[in-house]
């Protein structure tokens, strides 16, 4: 991740912070994205959540990445332990947008929740974990590099 950052620092070195050349987002981001996805699921594959007595939710592991100008989306593999029912298997659509870069600090904001599948769920579960998640994503995130 870092040395993905460091050629957008080098790329945009001549930016000021709240600009940002969506273009070469798109082109770097997606070049290194498997190196980005390698970098994410290292802090947050095995990840657990308890979310009531019974459920817990597991993160596997994040599948895909991809970059559409500032646009992020990435589709993470989840699972919804439960002590009663069937466990649940899918996967969740998350969106961000890269609202800013100056070289040592890029930040997401509109991060969001767009889309949630999972198996032995009926659709109103999958509606409540997408409205809780969105409740709580934090919708500005910046990481220094």
């Amino acid at each position: 991740m870092k040395t993905l950052l460091l050629l957008l620092s080098l790329t945009f070195s001549s930016l000021t912070f709240a600009s940002v050349n969506c273009r070469s987002v798109e082109l770097l981001g997606n070049a290194g994205s498997n190196y980005i996805l390698n970098e994410i699921n290292q802090e947050m594959a095995g990840y657990t959540q308890k979310l009531t007595k019974r459920k817990t939710l597991l993160i596997k592991k994040a599948d895909t990445l991809s970059f559409k100008g500032c646009n992020v989306r990435m589709k993470v593999l989840v699972a919804v332990k439960r002590k009663i029912r069937r466990d649940a298997h899918g996967h969740v659509i998350m969106n961000a947008r890269v609202s800013s870069f100056n070289g040592r600090k890029v930040c997401l904001s509109d991060a969001r929740v767009s889309k949630v599948e999972l198996s032995h769920t009926a659709n109103i579960g999958e509606a409540v974990l997408k409205f809780v998640a969105n409740k709580f994503l934090p919708n500005q995130t910046c990481f220094n590099i």
